[in-house]
């Protein structure tokens, strides 16, 4: 399963379960508007990039891939979509976490970048991040982290 998909799967199961759509297929119809990106600063819940690496690696039914060097961790039962950098990227050490939230009746994408590298690469990277949920926005797909 790739990060999108996955990603796509926990951005369904969330309309479903917070709509209350009875079929995939009714959530699938209500999934065609993107969900607004809300950036939100850098508190993962982990005092660094490696304690919430590690947390993922150690709660059971976190699914976790290796997609284009990004370890990528989808950790349904909180409805939140994990990408930590490589090493070599210049923002390593770095994550960016993604989680499906319910802000005053509405679906959003709550958008946290930890980033433990040099300042350039990580405002490199949140501003990938950001072009990211702007190109999905516009596309009406759900946004990913950057590569």
């Amino acid at each position: 399963m790739t990060g999108a998909t996955s990603l796509t799967r926990l951005l369904l199961a969330a309309l479903c379960a917070i709509a209350g759509a009875s079929t995939a297929n009714d959530a699938s119809a209500q999934a065609g508007t993107p969900l607004p990106i809300e950036f939100n600063g850098s508190d993962i819940g982990y005092p660094s990039v490696a304690a919430a690496l590690a947390a993922m690696r150690s709660i059971p039914g976190v699914h976790i891939v290796v997609t284009d060097g990004w370890t990528v961790a989808d950790d349904a039962a909180h409805d939140t979509f994990w990408r930590f950098a490589p090493p070599g990227n210049p923002a390593w050490p770095s994550v960016i976490r993604q989680t499906v939230v319910l802000r005053d009746d509405r679906l959003a994408v709550d958008l946290r970048i930890r980033c433990e590298a040099a300042m350039t690469a990580c405002d490199a990277l949140i501003a990938d991040a950001q072009r990211a949920g702007d190109s999905s926005r516009s596309s009406g797909t759900a946004a990913s982290a950057p590569r």
